[in-house]
């Protein structure tokens, strides 16, 4: 008996063969591309249904599960550096020149790494929920325990909710509160993580390397050098990324607008219709900037 929702064949997934092995991917749509970078615990099926909620149907979406991601390869250079290096092979093979790239929660580095190092290949960057360099030493979990990384614990999870509502930071009344649209697509995000068995190596490489990335090489996040015109949605009761520090980050990088919530936490709960408004006009403004050149 399964106690899980399998999603992932609802979606027409492709793998390409780059210098880092295999990235999976899915291609959705017509209009300006959209790299989707997932967070912790996703992959290209989340990162399909995060951007369908957000971008609306002008764009090209660009899902791609990162290293150790269900079909994505996890290589022994598995750094974010290295996760912007086979985005940019994979938007090569794809004949695709500039994106839009979206970085999600631990998808903030990679996201961060494509825009300091592929200037010519990024229109705009887009960052929710993602964390910033911690001047301090890292306390605390940066991920799942590895007891609860199986299929059943998380299928238990996702249909008890309060534990995971609590790891995000979003209070149990405002969940029960919230209108049933905002309530659906959190369960439907929440369902995306199973089976979870197919993201265990991702997660355990974002615990250790992805999440720490930004101090252990601090040397390579020069955030000034980002050209690309750049917005930051954060909640300051974000209690995965904290809100300090990702205002921080957004003061060093000259191009970026920076948008703030009181409320929210890390999926910026109950802000949905206000967010995806946001999203797209600022989508429909680089286009229109494209357009201009």
């Amino acid at each position: 008996m399964k106690h899980y929702k399998n999603q992932l064949y609802q979606f027409d997934r492709k793998i390409f063969s780059g210098k880092y092995g295999d990235v999976e991917y899915i291609v959705e749509g017509e209009g300006i591309p959209v790299l989707i970078v997932h967070g912790i615990c996703g992959g290209c099926d989340q990162g399909i249904l995060m951007a369908r909620k957000l971008l609306g149907n002008k764009v090209k979406i660009i899902a791609v599960s990162r290293f150790g991601y269900l079909n994505s390869t996890l290589p022994k250079d598995n750094t974010p550096r290295n996760q912007a290096k086979i985005y940019h092979e994979l938007l090569k093979y794809l004949g695709i020149e500039k994106v839009v790239i979206l970085g999600a929660s631990a998808g903030g580095a990679p996201a961060l790494q494509f825009a300091m190092n592929y200037k010519k290949n990024i229109s705009a960057l887009l960052l929710i929920g993602t964390d910033a360099p911690n001047e301090g030493k890292i306390n605390g979990l940066t991920g799942p325990p590895n007891v609860l990384i199986n299929n059943f614990m998380f299928w238990l999870l996702v249909k008890i909710k309060r534990p995971l509502l609590i790891m995000f930071g979003i209070k149990h009344k405002t969940y029960n509160n919230a209108c049933d649209d905002e309530r659906n697509n959190l369960n439907r995000l929440l369902e995306s993580l199973l089976p979870i068995h197919l993201r265990k190596k991702g997660i355990i490489n974002d615990k250790m390397v992805t999440n720490l990335d930004m101090e252990t090489n601090k040397n390579q996040y020069h955030f000034h050098l980002i050209e690309a015109k750049t917005l930051i949605l954060q909640a300051k009761d974000d209690p995965l990324a904290k809100y300090e520090r990702v205002k921080e980050m957004s003061k060093q990088i000259k191009t970026a607008k920076f948008i703030e919530y009181e409320t929210g936490g890390h999926l910026l709960f109950g802000h949905g219709e206000e967010v995806k408004k946001i999203i797209q006009t600022f989508i429909k403004e680089e286009k229109n900037e494209d357009n201009r050149h």
